[in-house]
């Protein structure tokens, strides 16, 4: 059984790569999922084609016991239904069982977004004096006039700008390009950056947009301890990451009163549904602003 199912796997990983152009981080999501499933299946003998709803409730309560969040339950069972849906249009096997399998339901978390002050105390933070603090203000303010995910804002190269139109090409989750737009403000310290920090660190052939003081491309985890030294120095409370300026991006387009669909396409998201949740935030601002200007309220 081991090491049957174990081929398709690897063959259902290489899939998600070649065909489907799946990130990275998404692969080893899945890659995880599907091997603590084989680790569930090694106290088994069975086949492929024999794994029922019962054999799945069983793995769902093998994964309670391991006290597994609600949320980690049903990404597995999600990335299982996903590959048995892959081994079905393969001809392997004849029905999806974890299609009838009920998940746990997850509390929706509304996301954290800065507000105004917030904002401003965190940019009141720069010493544009400092080639680092050029970069890291040019960053952040990328971050909250675009809405990028930190993978996307840091795989930017010089040539996906246009300043002309202030547009930057971006590829977002499975290589998917979008057109993302951004503001005089953000334009101001990304021309300020570029003139004064980036060639002085940038080496030869190098076309990454935020680079190192080794003139090599920044990562994530290093946007990460830009934001969390920023927050600390700002003395924000609340806990920030690179993606709290994609949330408060999408928040502050909403109470503007730019559409859904907009919004949509400007963050990439493949699905509505997922930028409904910002809806909630703005609903609750309203709210909040009718208790207390109206009489009545």
């Amino acid at each position: 059984m081991s090491s049957d199912i174990s081929n398709y796997v690897n063959t259902y990983l290489n899939f998600l790569k070649l065909e489907k152009n799946y990130a990275f981080n998404t692969i080893k999501s899945y890659k995880k999922d599907l091997s603590i499933f084989q680790d569930f299946l090694k106290q088994q003998s069975l086949s492929i084609n024999k794994i029922d709803y019962h054999l799945c409730r069983q793995y769902l309560y093998f994964l309670e016991k391991l006290n597994y969040s609600r949320k980690t339950i049903s990404r597995n069972i999600a990335s299982l239904r996903s590959f048995w849906k892959y081994l079905a249009h393969n001809n392997i096997i004849s029905n999806n069982p974890w299609l009838f399998l009920s998940t746990p339901k997850i509390p929706k978390k509304l996301p954290i977004v800065l507000y105004e002050q917030e904002i401003e105390k965190i940019f009141s933070c720069f010493d544009l004096s400092h080639n680092i603090d050029r970069r890291n203000r040019a960053l952040i303010e990328l971050l909250y006039s675009s809405g990028f995910r930190v993978s996307e804002i840091t795989q930017l190269n010089l040539n996906d700008l246009n300043f002309f139109e202030r547009e930057i090409l971006v590829k977002g989750k499975g290589n998917k390009e979008r057109i993302v737009v951004f503001g005089k403000i953000a334009e101001k310290y990304l021309k300020l950056y570029l003139q004064n920090t980036r060639h002085i660190w940038a080496k030869k052939n190098n076309s990454a947009l935020f680079i190192n003081q080794q003139g090599s491309r920044i990562t994530p985890r290093t946007v990460q301890r830009i934001i969390k030294k920023i927050k600390n120095q700002a003395h924000i409370s609340n806990p920030i990451t690179p993606h709290t300026f994609r949330h408060s991006f999408a928040t502050e387009l909403l109470n503007g009163g730019a559409n859904l669909k907009i919004v949509q396409e400007l963050l990439g998201h493949s699905s509505l549904s997922t930028t409904q949740i910002y809806t909630h935030l703005t609903q609750k601002n309203l709210i909040k602003t009718y208790k207390i200007h109206h009489p009545r309220a």
